[in-house]
């Protein structure tokens, strides 16, 4: 999963994200069955251990966020990011919200890397 992001990443304490982020092609483990889904810019974390066994929630709030919500107990997540620098996402953990991340200060790299 680095190879998505560059070792300079920092996600703030506000949910700013900071760093480089990655253009992915054919990276079909964010989405093996649709290939519309594996080109583009995307994002790995994991949320505190504390959270482990809780309902986490990952809803899209940025661009056109109709159905863009996925729940699962995993604190290891992929975010696909759509909406470029404009995409927000909001983590709730058992429907409490952790932190909403935006990526208007990350830098998007345009030259393409492959899984």
């Amino acid at each position: 999963m680095s190879d998505l992001i560059g070792n300079d990443i920092q996600v703030l304490s506000n949910g700013n994200v900071l760093g480089t982020i990655k253009y992915a092609q054919n990276y079909n483990e964010f989405n093996e069955s649709n290939v519309s889904e594996q080109s583009g810019y995307f994002f790995p974390f994991e949320l505190d251990k504390k959270y482990e066994g809780q309902s986490i929630t990952v809803k899209r709030i940025s661009g056109n966020p109709q159905g863009q919500e996925k729940t699962a107990e995993d604190i290891q997540w992929v975010l696909r990011l759509t909406d470029g620098k404009d995409t927000v996402y909001e983590i709730k953990a058992d429907g409490e919200l952790i932190m909403t991340l935006n990526f208007q200060n990350a830098t998007f790299m345009s030259e393409p890397i492959s899984d």
